[in-house]
C-alpha cells in the first residue's frame, strides 16, 4: 500500500494560547507523509511571530489579513499539494493515528471523493464527553438535521477546488462548513470510518454565550439558501426543506436559550417541531429544553 499525501489546513485567529497544543499533536503523528498549513488570519496575539520560531519541514504558514475562517480555509486549499485535504480548527487535536488510518480507509475504499473520521468532544483535560464515531456512510442524510461532521476529520480531494470550497460570507461564519458539506455529499456522498480519531476541545473561551437573534436568523436564511442554489442539493434534498428548516429553527433556538432569550428561544423551537415534530426525540432538543428550564427557575 502506498503512502498518500495529505494536506491538513488549520485556521488560525488569536489562538496562541491553543495552538501549540493542537500543532504538536499534528506533528507527532506515526505518519509522515502530510503536509500541515497555519493560515493566520490577522492574529494580533503574537501568534505569526510564534509560527515564524516554528522549525519543521512539513509545515507551512502563510499570513493573510482577518476575512473569517472560511476565506483562511479556501486559502490553505488553493495551496495545498495532498492528494487529499483536511482541517481542524487551531484548539482542536489529532490523535497520532489520525493519517494512518485515513490512508488505510483510503485503500478499503478505493479513494473516495468525500470521506470523515470519527472524534470525540473533550474537555481541556482530555476527558471525552461525547462520542461522534458512529456516523453511517451513505448521501449524507444525516446533514438535514444538523453538522455533526463539524470541520474535523473531514477529508476532501483537492481538485474539488476552487468548484466545491467554503462560502466567505461573514454572515455564514460558523455554518460555512455545513453549507459545504451538504454540496458536496449531495454529489459525491460520504465515507464514514467509525472509530475516535481527533479531539474536539471544549473549552471555556470557545463559545460565546450571548448570541444576536438577528445574526442568526440571517446566517440561517444563508446557509439554507446558498446550500440550495447548488443542483445536486436541490435533486438530492428536493423533499427535505422540512427537515433543514428544523434543523435550523432548533438552531436558533439553542443558541437563544443559551443568551437566557428564553421567550424567544421557545418560539423558535416550537417554529422547529412545526416544520418536523420527529425532532423532538433529537439529543439537541434535551439541550433546549435544559436551558430553557435553567433560565425559568
Amino acid at each position: 500500500m502506498a503512502d498518500l499525501f495529505f494536506s491538513l489546513i488549520i485556521p488560525t485567529y488569536n489562538r496562541l494560547s491553543h495552538l501549540p497544543g493542537t500543532l504538536k499533536s499534528v506533528l507527532s503523528q506515526q505518519f509522515d507523509s502530510f503536509e500541515v498549513i497555519v493560515v493566520d488570519d490577522g492574529s494580533k496575539d503574537g501568534t505569526w511571530e510564534w509560527l515564524e520560531t516554528q522549525d519543521d519541514h512539513r509545515l507551512r504558514i502563510i499570513k493573510q489579513q482577518n476575512a473569517e475562517r472560511g476565506a483562511a480555509r479556501n486559502t490553505g486549499w488553493a495551496e495545498a499539494r495532498g492528494r487529499y485535504v483536511s482541517f481542524l480548527d487551531s484548539d482542536d487535536q489529532l490523535l497520532p493515528d489520525f493519517f494512518m488510518k485515513a490512508n488505510q480507509f483510503c485503500e478499503e475504499k478505493a479513494y473516495p471523493t468525500f470521506f470523515h473520521m470519527g472524534y470525540a468532544i473533550a474537555d481541556p483535560t482530555g476527558r471525552i464527553k461525547v462520542k461522534v464515531d458512529q456516523l453511517p456512510s451513505g448521501k449524507g442524510d444525516f446533514l438535514l438535521k444538523g453538522n455533526p461532521l463539524s470541520c474535523i476529520g473531514v477529508f476532501v480531494k483537492r481538485e474539488l477546488f476552487p468548484q466545491y470550497s467554503f462560502h466567505t460570507s461573514r454572515d455564514l461564519a460558523g455554518s460555512e462548513d455545513w453549507e459545504l458539506w451538504m454540496r458536496i455529499a449531495a454529489r459525491y456522498g460520504i465515507e464514514c470510518k467509525h472509530g475516535i480519531h481527533a479531539l474536539l476541545i471544549d473549552h471555556e473561551s470557545r463559545s460565546v454565550m450571548h448570541y444576536n437573534e438577528e445574526a442568526l436568523m440571517k446566517r440561517k436564511s444563508l446557509a439554507i439558501s446558498s446550500a440550495y442554489a447548488d443542483r445536486w442539493v436541490q435533486e438530492k434534498y428536493a423533499h427535505e426543506v422540512p427537515k433543514v428548516e428544523s434543523h435550523w429553527y432548533s438552531y436558533v433556538a439553542l443558541h437563544l436559550a443559551l443568551s437566557d432569550q428564553r421567550k424567544r428561544a421557545l418560539h423558535y423551537w416550537l417554529q422547529s417541531i412545526r416544520f418536523d415534530w420527529t425532532s423532538i426525540f433529537q439529543r439537541r432538543t434535551l439541550g433546549i429544553l435544559k436551558h430553557l428550564m435553567r433560565n425559568h427557575r
